[in-house]
């Protein structure tokens, strides 16, 4: 889904941050080269977190979020 809407809205993904609740979503987002990947812990958070040499930021909360992209 990643890959459509990125060509159907015409983003690019590498100038991108992904922002998701889950490391399945932080892997996606690797794997799209992404900029940035930030894992929020309000949703599924760490659950399942693997020894993985992906590595992303981790926040509380979607402003924390929003306050480390700006920053």
């Amino acid at each position: 889904m990643l890959f459509q809407a990125a060509e159907e809205m015409q983003i690019d993904l590498t100038s991108s941050w992904l922002i998701g609740d889950m490391i399945s979503d932080i892997l996606v987002g690797y794997h799209a080269h992404c900029k940035g990947l930030i894992l929020v812990e309000t949703g599924k958070g760490l659950e399942g977190k693997t020894n993985s040499a992906v590595n992303w930021h981790t926040v509380p909360d979607l402003t924390a979020a929003v306050k480390l992209i700006l920053n």
